[in-house]
């Protein structure tokens, strides 16, 4: 946002330096005119006047048109960021529900807290290692307790166990 109002700004002097030369010209035009009278060089700075005009108009309105996008995209943006704060709230919500549903299945499959810590982190994608890590256990013990949750879960192994709450969110 700085940036845009320092440019906006820069624009708005130079409109201003437009208006101030416009005048200065229309000043010493009629100065001209009243000393001279018509000539060559009165239908040069007249024709120099109205090109200024025309600067200064075109100026405006670009000027007019960027601060309506501007507007306009400044409405688009909180618009989307409204969208994905609704869109986080729900999938927050997805998740606390699916959270739900792992550990309701966990305890149907007589899972203990340990085993179901394991298998939350396998589902996450935790290497055996990682989670040996991270429980301040064996890897050997890590992967005792995951063959045990394949056992109670009926299933063969890390990609059948995770497949299978894949395909029960899938429907």
């Amino acid at each position: 946002m700085i940036k845009i109002k320092a440019f906006k700004l820069k624009e708005l002097v130079l409109a201003g330096v437009f208006f101030i030369i416009i005048i200065g010209n229309i000043f010493n035009l009629t100065e001209d005119i009243r000393e001279d009278g018509f000539s060559f060089f009165i239908v040069v700075q007249f024709f120099s006047i109205a090109v200024s005009v025309g600067g200064l108009y075109l100026l405006l309105r670009v000027l007019l048109h960027r601060q309506q996008e501007i507007s306009r995209l400044t409405q688009k943006v909180e618009q989307t960021e409204g969208d994905l704060q609704q869109s986080l709230t729900k999938l927050k919500t997805l998740a606390t529900a699916y959270n739900k549903q792992l550990l309701e299945q966990f305890n149907l499959w007589k899972l203990t807290a340990g085993e179901q810590e394991i298998a939350l982190l396998i589902l996450k994608g935790l290497s055996f290692k990682e989670v040996a890590e991270i429980r301040n256990r064996q890897e050997k013990t890590v992967r005792q307790q995951a063959s045990s949750i394949y056992r109670k879960s009926g299933v063969n192994g890390r990609h059948e166990f995770s497949a299978w709450f894949f395909e029960d969110m899938l429907g």
